[in-house]
């Protein structure tokens, strides 16, 4: 272990580059990590190829180090998840999150739309640990998506949101898709809070309001059929 440590020291990206393909977990994991130390842009390919590496714990150093590198990973990460995406999609996203910066976020909120099941899951899980305005708004959206698995994945990413998202929740009430409402409040409960438990009682009782009016309306009639007969 010392020796490879030494190793690690010495190597320029090139070698780190080789040693992720070494046949040995550990190795890779360290190279990977070696990687994104550098913050070098040639690191970026290589650590990318990683994401798709057999081992798990090989794709989380790759995406942790791509991480790392930030900003100037951006555009690759997003090419992968338009392209191959596979199983290197929740690191990719993964790592698009941990960015954070308004380039990441766009790359997110593009994702999150994709064609593709699988990445608009990963998106949506992503965009919850980023929170904000923008991802929020995202989330809300993702309730009325078409696959069952992203509007629960959406879903429980706004819970984790919490508080902030109650807002964009309280909007959702009324929608013009049912299942879009009916998530929306259920999280609203879930959050909990006066605030969120004034917006469903509010939604409730607007929701009344036109029964009320017809019942309202009904009895003036039948008290009028009344009056009429006795009179």
């Amino acid at each position: 272990m010392e020796e490879l440590e030494k190793l690690l020291r010495g190597a320029d990206v090139g070698q780190l580059a080789r040693l992720l393909a070494d046949e040995t977990r550990e190795i890779k994991i360290q190279a990977a990590e070696a990687l994104g130390k550098t913050g070098c842009a040639q690191a970026i390919v290589p650590l990318l190829s990683a994401l798709g590496d057999d081992e798990y714990l090989v794709r989380q150093a790759a995406a942790s180090a791509l991480a790392h590198i930030g900003q100037p990973a951006i555009p690759a990460l997003e090419t992968t998840l338009m392209g191959q995406g596979g199983r290197m999609a929740p690191y990719a996203l993964w790592a698009l999150g941990t960015i954070g910066s308004p380039a990441a976020m766009d790359a997110l909120l593009r994702a999150v739309v994709s064609p593709r099941w699988e990445i608009r899951w990963s998106a949506a899980d992503a965009l919850g640990a980023l929170g904000g305005d923008r991802a929020i708004d995202a989330l809300v959206s993702a309730l009325a998506d078409r696959d069952e698995r992203v509007r629960n994945a959406a879903g429980l990413a706004l819970e984790r949101v919490g508080q902030p998202a109650v807002e964009a929740l309280a909007a959702a009430l009324r929608s013009p898709l049912p299942g879009c409402r009916t998530e929306a409040r259920r999280l609203l409960e879930r959050i909990g809070g006066p605030s969120a438990q004034q917006r469903v009682r509010r939604e409730q009782l607007l929701q009344r309001i036109p029964v009320l009016v017809l019942a309202f309306g009904a009895l003036l009639v039948a008290l009028w059929l009344v009056s009429f007969l006795v009179w």
